[in-house]
């Protein structure tokens, strides 16, 4: 479909990062005030989109951006059920009725978070640009609001805004003891990570700090290593099969 969509051979390459943004209308894209947008929040980035074409093309930092209206509402109810699911939706409500949904997509061969990073600035803009509702980034099954979106970018804790990305997924083990794991890294190259009946309620911000860890400083979590925000806390780092029933390997921090 998205090879029809935009007119290139479909190829699994070309898949790689797919974000869905729901519209509260039905609309055209309005390319030169995507474009302007762009300038106005991101004005070191670079950012050159095709004039006058529908759908949209073009470059962000050197990256192959694409993104169309469907002119449908997504027809499953898969988007309002992740959201009941998602934190990041229920820290930042909203409404997941929409009109229509628009399809942006990043096609390159640079590392994988810069593609992510490009379709997410440009979904950014479009969300300022257009009628947008929501986000839903169906890998992660992550749901968000175009505020909650915005504000990875206002307030950076790290060049990728990981929590647009991945998702954690929080269980209840007993009372007052809690499982995390994430679901999202797999996509980004990496192992997912897990945390094992804690009873640390610091888990789901922690897990973020080491995702953006491993996102700017790459695979360098090994099996043995211990790591902490100090030199007091040791948290021990497991690579193996997980204890949550993950498939593949993963990796898991262990707090003794």
């Amino acid at each position: 479909m998205l090879g029809r969509l935009f007119g290139k051979k479909e190829t699994k390459k070309s898949e790689k990062f797919i974000l869905m943004l729901l519209l509260g209308s039905v609309e055209t894209l309005n390319i030169s005030a995507v474009q302007q947008a762009m300038s106005e929040l991101f004005p070191t980035v670079a950012c050159e989109l095709e004039p006058d074409v529908n759908p949209l093309f073009g470059k962000v930092n050197g990256i192959q951006v694409m993104a169309a209206p469907m002119g449908v509402p997504i027809p499953t109810n898969e988007v309002h059920e992740c959201a009941q699911m998602c934190w990041q939706w229920k820290v930042s409500p909203g409404s997941t009725d929409h009109a229509d949904h628009m399809i942006a997509m990043a096609v390159s061969d640079a590392p994988i978070a810069e593609q992510m990073l490009a379709c997410t600035q440009l979904a950014i803009a479009i969300s300022q640009a257009h009628s947008v509702v929501a986000w839903y980034y169906g890998d992660a099954g992550i749901v968000v609001s175009p505020e909650f979106a915005r504000s990875a970018f206002d307030n950076p804790i790290s060049k990728f805004p990981s929590q647009l990305w991945v998702a954690v997924i929080t269980s209840t083990d007993g009372p007052g003891i809690y499982s995390l794991s994430t679901i999202g890294m797999n996509k980004l190259g990496h192992r997912e990570f897990e945390v094992v009946r804690t009873r640390s309620n610091e888990w789901l911000l922690r897990l973020y700090d080491f995702v953006n860890y491993v996102l700017e400083q790459g695979p360098v979590l090994k099996h043995g290593n211990t790591v902490g925000a100090d030199a007091h806390e040791k948290i021990r780092v497991e690579v193996g099969k997980s204890k949550l029933g993950k498939p593949g390997e993963v990796i898991r921090f262990v707090s003794d």
